[in-house]
């Protein structure tokens, strides 16, 4: 197993937790190739790659006792941290502080507009996919993080499909 630090060492930092089953997962990785499976064992390295506070606030939880599975452990401390479970890796108020990080002047250049929509894709559709935000809603959302000028051009370019689209249905 590394040392704490190595660049081998799993980390985590809690004001991240959406990396909590991340970390688990090299951990386990690497105490699959030491071939450590004893619980009291991978309990000990789970909690000695951290910083000292974060490790108290473990070791303290009764799974991590002696005779406890190291998988209740795990599921222990995943349940400490919202967001970890995948379940709320996203609320719409993390959505619409992206929105107006663009929309008060975040988009410069075309990285800009390319990292906006990488983000604003995977927020929202992890959104979607819970019945969260509408489709429709969606769409509009995105228009509101661009600035004003493109907004506008955007516009007025569906406008000109859509009466396209009318006058070649008649």
């Amino acid at each position: 197993m590394p040392t704490r630090g190595d660049r081998h060492a799993p980390t985590f930092d809690g004001s991240r937790p959406r990396e909590l089953p991340r970390y688990f997962a090299e951990l386990k990785h690497l105490l699959t190739q030491a071939g450590i499976t004893n619980d009291e064992e991978m309990k000990a390295h789970a909690v000695r790659y951290l910083n000292v506070l974060t490790a108290d606030q473990w070791v303290i939880r009764p799974e991590f006792e002696k005779g406890k599975k190291f998988a209740n452990f795990e599921k222990a401390i995943i349940a400490l941290y919202l967001g970890a479970d995948g379940e709320q890796k996203y609320v719409l108020g993390d959505l619409d502080r992206l929105v107006a990080q663009y929309a008060n002047g975040g988009l410069t250049s075309l990285r800009d507009l390319s990292h906006y929509y990488r983000e604003f894709y995977a927020i929202s559709e992890f959104l979607k996919k819970r019945g969260r935000v509408l489709e429709r809603d969606q769409d509009f959302t995105f228009l509101r993080g661009l600035p004003r000028s493109l907004q506008d051009r955007v516009e007025q370019r569906l406008q000109g499909i859509q009466a396209r689209d009318r006058l070649g249905r008649t």
